[in-house]
């Protein structure tokens, strides 16, 4: 499985509530992000941003995506699209 396909799959399982799996001992430890708002247009372009390595490099980052509970359903919305966008444009980070 290519290394493009194993970050979709770790990304996918993790919006379905699976846990991601642990980092080993010789990677690094991931910087722990999260963004409020994240269902606004700003929230939605931040997490390319921070997904694609452009805030913290080829670091692994975990992003926890925040919003108020009237928002929950485009907050969903938000993080499907960011897996897609992510899929597409391989991010080292995630």
């Amino acid at each position: 499985m290519s290394s493009h396909n194993t970050r979709l799959a770790r990304i996918s399982g993790h919006l379905a509530g699976k846990p991601l799996a642990a980092p080993t001992a010789s990677s690094k430890k991931p910087i722990k992000v999260v963004l409020t708002g994240a269902a606004g247009n700003i929230g939605y372009t931040m997490c390319f941003l921070i997904g694609n390595g452009r805030l913290f490099g080829d670091h692994p980052i975990e992003l926890r995506l925040l919003e108020i509970p009237q928002a929950a359903a485009k907050l969903k919305g938000v993080a499907m699209v960011s897996v897609l966008l992510l899929a597409n444009n391989p991010a080292p980070c995630v």
